[in-house]
């Protein structure tokens, strides 16, 4: 009996601890708090159903799993971004928090419904041991996934990059647009790439707008042409490298402004 209650508390502690990490790590994938959060709540109800007697103790190492996992997550993989960094240690406090309510609701539930039957006790098992699983798996195939995801970021900005710069050749060799280089609208008659929305047309020309994790802006008003920049909204989450192209087709790495315009800046060889 012992050994039952340590092996559920184990695995309510493992599961909580480990189910944070692929969303605290970096790069990680778009995966909501939500599922942990679920994840930690259900492990608690099966623990609660599978020893009902015990169920006060499933909340404690539920809420000391996500704890120990949020403190481990984010001292391996410090925020990056100085105001998300800034409100780590209340996102921790107020996490695991809601985990010790959550399990304390659902830990409940399941002591009112024992699992006595043994076909019942073998679906709580299994339930209980698969999310830890299949957490362990997510956690080892994050890094690998997001990388993937930031070479298709990139491939997908440069598409974008090339597309809005044969758009705006297009409109300046034509007469009757040539001097509406800036008008959004008439760069989209050109324009036959990946799609950007009804509103970035409206926006593109002074603003950044955001397509696929990548920030793109169309700079108009150059003494000599054009340039366009593309940043990934957050390095090295969504893309490795900003990008750049001007009125000379040339590709290039980033932009830099200066009183007489904004020129690229040539890719690291």
């Amino acid at each position: 009996m012992k050994r039952e209650i340590a092996k559920l508390a184990s695995l309510t502690f493992l599961g909580s601890a480990i189910c944070w990490l692929p969303i605290i790590i970096f790069p990680r994938l778009e995966i909501s708090w939500w599922y942990p959060f679920s994840t930690t709540a259900l492990s608690a109800c099966l623990a609660g159903m599978l020893r009902p007697d015990r169920w006060g103790l499933f909340i404690i190492s539920s809420s000391s799993g996500t704890l120990l996992g949020q403190c481990v997550g984010y001292a391996i993989w410090w925020p990056t971004d100085g105001i998300e960094a800034s409100y780590v240690s209340i996102a921790v406090i107020v996490t695991t928090l809601l985990v010790a309510v959550a399990t304390m609701l659902t830990a409940f539930l399941g002591s009112r419904i024992p699992a006595t039957a043994n076909p019942l006790k073998i679906v709580a098992w299994a339930l209980l041991v698969l999310p830890a699983v299949f957490w362990f798996a997510a956690l080892a195939a994050t890094p690998s996934l997001a990388q993937r995801r930031i070479v298709r970021n990139q491939h997908f900005a440069e598409q974008r990059l090339f597309s809005l710069f044969h758009a705006a050749e297009a409109t300046i060799v034509t007469p009757s647009s040539s001097a509406r280089l800036c008008d959004g609208s008439v760069l989209r008659r050109n324009y036959t790439g990946r799609p950007f929305s009804d509103n970035d047309w409206t926006r593109i020309t002074g603003n950044y707008v955001l397509q696929d994790r990548y920030m793109f802006m169309f700079y108009c008003q150059e003494k000599e042409g054009f340039t366009i920049d593309a940043q990934p909204k957050e390095f090295g989450q969504d893309g490795n490298r900003p990008l750049c192209i001007d009125h000379s087709g040339q590709l290039g790495c980033g932009m830099e402004s200066s009183a007489l315009g904004h020129r690229c800046l040539p890719c690291p060889k």
